[in-house]
């Protein structure tokens, strides 16, 4: 009976990871370029009894976590600095430290110098002058984004468009043949390479990277029914652990109360 409380134990803090992954799916459904999370959960080991003829399990604990890498819906917004990738891979960004960081986050903003930045002030990477941090001209004008990364605007009283620098795709790649390429989440919408993975440069439309949309965004790629079915889920696994715990404390009350009988 006292196994019996345990594996119920495990099983209620499983469906408690389960109704929080859940719910913070639910709650970034309108977060751009947001990635759906899921854990894997597995059985504990067995213990052998009589003889090795019975194998008594142990419960179930969380093995990982990973994030959903299809891409989501993309939206028109019309918007000039709204950005999309069409395909695979991420935008490169630059923290203030000088680290860098990947985003499937397109809705870029001009910040006081001129430079285009993520909402949270990080600023998006070109190929080009500057060392790769183009400052748009304060007289700037039709700014372009093309499918081929390229930022132009026309400044001043010239005509011809200027190359103020190109946007490279980040594309994650496996460092050892065999194993999957995988981007961790740190929030703020900005992911970093996991162990066992590296990060590779392309132009846009190039060696398996997406292009470039200029006035689209990219969506969150949780599926709202989905969601809910696996909320129902495990809302009923909660709850039949909850009763088997119950069910085990009755029975050892029962147990407890003929001995003292």
């Amino acid at each position: 009976m006292i196994r019996s409380l345990w594996n119920a134990a495990s099983g209620l803090r499983a469906g408690q990871i389960r109704v929080d992954t859940v719910a913070h799916n639910v709650a970034n459904i309108n977060t751009p370029g947001y990635r759906r999370a899921q854990v894997d959960f597995a059985d504990l080991l067995y213990e052998t009894a009589a003889g090795g003829r019975l194998l008594l399990g142990n419960g179930v604990r969380p093995m990982v976590m990973t994030n959903d890498a299809s891409p989501g819906p993309l939206e028109q917004t019309g918007n000039t600095l709204d950005l999309a990738i069409d395909g695979q891979g991420y935008f490169v960004v630059q923290a203030g430290d000088g680290a860098l960081r990947y985003t499937r986050d397109g809705s870029f903003k001009l910040d006081g110098e001129g430079r285009i930045v993520t909402s949270a002030g990080l600023l998006l990477r070109l190929d080009g002058p500057d060392g790769g941090l183009a400052r748009i001209p304060p007289d700037a004008r039709e700014l372009t984004v093309d499918s081929g990364g390229a930022v132009t605007c026309v400044a001043g009283d010239g005509a011809e468009p200027i190359v103020l620098g190109r946007i490279r795709i980040a594309c994650p790649l496996p460092a050892a043949s065999g194993r999957t390429p995988a981007m961790l989440p740190v929030g703020g919408n900005l992911f970093v390479p996991a162990d066992g993975t590296t990060v590779v440069l392309h132009a846009p439309g190039q060696k398996g990277s997406g292009g470039v949309r200029q006035g689209w965004l990219e969506r969150s790629n949780v599926v709202l029914a989905d969601e809910l079915v696996e909320l129902i889920t495990a809302q009923r696994a909660f709850e039949l652990n909850s009763r088997a715990v119950q069910t085990a404390d009755q029975m050892l009350s029962l147990a407890n109360g003929i001995r003292r009988g």
